[in-house]
This record gives structure tokens, C-alpha cells and sequence, in this order.
């Protein structure tokens, strides 16, 4: 594990990779056509970013107000997850 304040190494540890494929199979089951209303369509990356900014909110609100690291954590991986399903759908400019 990373020094407390230190560098965090070459490689992602694996109970965070676990984390985040846990996340990603989340919304990956919310996003399953099969579950989506008619008038759900892809926002694309402007999309992406609203929920990334609304679960930064959130992160936020937990640890400012709250001083809630469990809840300020789930919505960090929330929003690590959701930035890494949109480099998967998106990050390809070419």
C-alpha cells in the first residue's frame, strides 16, 4: 500500500482495481438496454462529465459536512468509474 502522503507506486493495488470493475459492473447493469426508459439516449462525453461533476459534488458534500469518509469514498469510486467508462466509450479522438 502508498506511504499516507507518499507516491502511489507503478500499479493500481488490487483491491482498487476490484473496486472499480465492482462500479463499472454496476453501471454497466444500469445502462443495459433492457433497463432503459424510452427516452434514455447517450449524452456523450458533455454527459459524462455532469455525473462526474455531481458525484465530485457529492464526495465533497460527505467529507465537508458530514466528515463520512465511507460515503465520500463510494462516491470517489463512483466517479472513477464513471471516468474510466467514459475513456472506454470516448477516449479514442481519432
Amino acid at each position: 500500500m502508498a506511504e499516507r502522503f507518499g507516491n502511489t507506486g507503478d500499479h493500481i493495488p488490487g483491491p482498487v482495481v476490484i473496486a472499480l470493475q465492482t462500479e463499472l459492473d454496476h453501471i454497466n447493469r444500469l445502462v443495459d438496454p433492457s433497463n432503459l426508459r424510452v427516452d434514455d439516449v447517450d449524452h456523450g462525453i458533455s454527459g459524462q462529465l455532469v455525473i462526474l461533476s455531481a458525484y465530485l459534488r457529492s464526495a465533497e458534500d460527505y467529507w465537508v459536512f458530514n466528515r463520512d469518509k465511507s460515503k465520500a469514498l463510494a462516491s470517489m469510486r463512483k466517479l472513477a468509474a464513471t471516468a474510466i467508462r467514459a475513456m472506454i466509450l470516448y477516449g479514442d479522438d481519432k
